[in-house]
Order: C-alpha cells, then sequence, then structure tokens
C-alpha cells in the first residue's frame, strides 16, 4: 500500500501542485504514523512557532531545533528508541519525505537531539502554550472543549523533619 502526499507540505516535500510523492508502506510500514505526525506538525506550523521561539546555534548544529524535535516526536510515537539510537532509526525512515529532502540520518544523532531537548527545557512551555493556541483557533470545538494546563508540581521523598508535614516548595522547576 502507497500513499501520495499532496504537495500541500509547506515546505517539506514536494512543492505545491508538484506530483504526488508516493509513500510505500510495504518498505516503510512504520512511516505511517510519522507521516500523519508530519501533517498535523504542518497544519499548526510546527516549525514556525518552535523556531520562532527557539534561539538556533548555527556554528553548533546543522539542522534547527524543530527539525531535531519533530523527529524526535516522531521517533516517540513510532519506536520510542533510545536517544543514542535516533540516529539508527532515522537511517530506516524516509527522512526526505518526513523532515525534507535536507535532512540525514546522521544529524539526529544524540548530541543534536540533546541540545535539542536542552532547549526544549527551556523553551518549553511556551512552545505548549503556542501550538495549544494554535490548535485551537483551528479547531471547530469552542473553548469549553479544551483544557490545556502546562503547570506540574511534584514533591518526592520523606520530611520527618517538617511539622505537620508541611512543606513549602521554594526552588525548582515545574514538570
Amino acid at each position: 500500500m502507497s500513499l501520495g502526499l499532496d504537495g500541500e507540505t509547506g515546505g517539506m516535500g514536494p512543492a505545491k501542485g508538484a506530483a504526488p510523492t508516493p509513500v510505500d508502506f510495504t518498505i516503510y510500514p512504520a512511516a505511517a504514523v510519522a507521516v500523519v505526525v508530519r501533517l498535523l506538525s504542518e497544519r499548526v506550523n510546527w516549525s514556525g512557532v518552535v523556531d520562532a521561539i527557539i534561539p538556533w546555534d548555527e556554528a553548533r548544529a546543522e539542522i534547527r531545533p524543530s527539525t531535531v524535535l519533530l523527529g524526535l516526536l516522531m521517533n516517540m510515537l513510532v519506536q520510542r528508541t533510545p536517544l543514542y539510537h535516533v540516529e539508527q532509526w532515522a537511517q530506516t525512515m524516509p527522512l526526505d519525505l518526513l523532515l525534507g529532502p535536507e535532512v540525514k540520518a546522521e544529524q539526529l544523532n544524540d548530541d543534536a537531539c540533546g541540545r535539542a531537548l536542552e532547549k526544549l527545557a527551556v523553551y518549553g512551555e511556551r512552545i505548549v502554550a503556542t501550538l495549544v493556541l494554535r490548535i485551537r483557533a483551528l479547531s471547530a470545538l469552542g473553548p469549553a472543549f479544551l483544557h490545556s494546563d502546562t503547570t506540574a508540581f511534584s514533591l518526592f521523598g520523606d520530611y520527618p523533619d517538617v511539622p505537620g508535614a508541611q512543606v513549602r516548595i521554594t526552588f525548582g522547576h515545574s514538570k
């Protein structure tokens, strides 16, 4: 079975109006999920949002953090390999169709993934909030059907010296 991508790719894949590019799912069976992720990412302008928020150091990174993070998202949904095997996973996928013709598997190495995840740790809440607003704007559902809470607090361990177990968190990072 193959699927023709229609050229409405927003910068990835064939140009608008170009002949559809078939994806042969007998060769790339796991690519089906990744294609859906790519199409949804284009719909919400993933690259535009992430690239506007995360600064890109071209001297240290060959490809944009948005591309690396999208590749990591695809990997998590398709196979969920350890970070040090993402590059090997990428060698088995049609990256030209999923992330763009300029992206090579070796660019999704563990160093690039680590740098992108470090940026995500800093800018993640802003990215999530911006993407949620974009999804809301694209959605036919009213605000009553959308809930997004980007806050989370976790506290672990025993605190026997605290009277009444009333612990006040004074320093830390959400999530």
